[in-house]
């Protein structure tokens, strides 16, 4: 190309014998110029593409990191909640536990775990590190930094909180004698008994925990949410008409599992209003009417859930509110909230 237009340069120059060697000079600086000009275009482009396909990988490597924050979300969430519902026969004081329910196993001692939520962000580090980032780009690394920066400060003051709250109360057994008394005489003593059934410090200590671990399971289940969206935003933008997604570690239930628990209930001990259950467009809907005001909910598909024989159904998106739908040994169904002392009992 730069042999090309230097000839027609020495030809237009030939033409004027004594502007030739002006022309001929000139016309050498503008090929130059225009030599660089084009190589650092090319250059420039070559640059761009590559810093495009760093950040794909980047992308890609986060969504593998929102994957891994997802899973163990949903495995902080089942835990808290089969201890939260393990822990209700510790705080029953019409029919409490008995020294014969401890010393056969049938009393858990609760609170000496501590269920950290760390962020994977290795991706969203890369990312940060990364300079030139398309434009195309811009919004997914608003999002990401958005999550992440209101997140992790909360996790990191919630997982904290835990931790202290966990070691005073190890502290604290570890000054009682308890377990040399066991081993030396294979039986727990009168003192660990009266503590783990009816001391109310050790209650105390149980709703302080439990209090503690909901706040990491709080910001747990808003950061699941953000992640399952940027997720399918970066699928977006990178043109993946097949998302690699695993559905199943959201903990879906078809709604057909909780078809026997469809009708009528009251709120127990409450008789001015009722609450019906329906399916709708394979949602569960809550039809609430108390003293002539009606209220209609839709419970999101999304945070179904069974464990073990429970069947859990959110409240809302983006937080800890469950409603445990339970059915007793006589065949009787009620609805029990998860946090709050309200049940739903079922018309007969």
């Amino acid at each position: 190309m730069i042999n090309f237009f230097r000839k027609i340069r020495k030809q237009l120059a030939d033409d004027n014998k004594p502007l030739k060697y002006m022309r001929y000079a000139i016309g050498e600086i503008v090929l130059v110029v225009i030599g660089i000009l084009i190589a650092l275009n090319i250059n420039n482009r070559n640059e761009r593409n590559k810093n495009e396909l760093t950040t794909i990988a980047i992308l890609k490597t986060i969504q593998e990191n929102l994957i891994s924050d997802v899973v163990r979300s949903e495995d902080i969430l089942d835990s808290y909640l089969i201890i939260k519902l393990r822990n209700e026969k510790i705080f029953d004081f019409i029919d409490p536990l008995s020294e014969k329910d401890y010393k056969e196993g049938k009393v858990h001692k609760s609170g000496t775990t501590v269920d950290y939520f760390i962020l994977k962000d290795e991706g969203y580090q890369n990312l940060s590190k990364l300079s030139n980032v398309s434009n195309k780009f811009a919004f997914i690394v608003d999002m990401l930094t958005n999550m992440y920066s209101k997140n992790i400060p909360l996790l990191e003051l919630y997982n904290e909180r835990v931790r202290t709250t966990v070691t005073k109360h190890l502290d604290f057994l570890s000054l009682q004698n308890w377990e040399v008394y066991q081993m030396k005489n294979g039986m727990p003593s009168q003192e660990e008994l009266d503590y783990y059934l009816f001391d109310d410090r050790y209650k105390s200590y149980l709703l302080k925990w439990t209090k503690d671990r909901g706040n990491v399971v709080w910001i747990s289940q808003q950061h699941r949410l953000e992640a399952i969206e940027i997720y399918h935003k970066i699928d977006s933008i990178l043109n993946i008409e097949k998302t690699a997604f695993p559905e199943h570690i959201l903990g879906r239930i078809d709604s057909n599992s909780v078809k026997k628990y469809l009708g009528f209930y009251e709120i127990d001990g409450y008789t001015k209003g009722y609450e019906e259950l329906y399916i709708n467009n394979d949602h569960l809907v809550s039809d609430w009417l108390i003293e002539g005001v009606r209220n209609i909910k839709k419970f999101p598909t999304t945070r179904y859930r069974k464990i073990n024989d429970s069947i859990f159904v959110a409240i809302e998106s983006n937080s800890i509110g469950f409603l445990n739908f339970v059915e007793n040994e006589n065949g009787k169904i009620h609805i029990d909230f998860i946090d709050d002392d309200n049940q739903w009992v079922k018309f007969e």
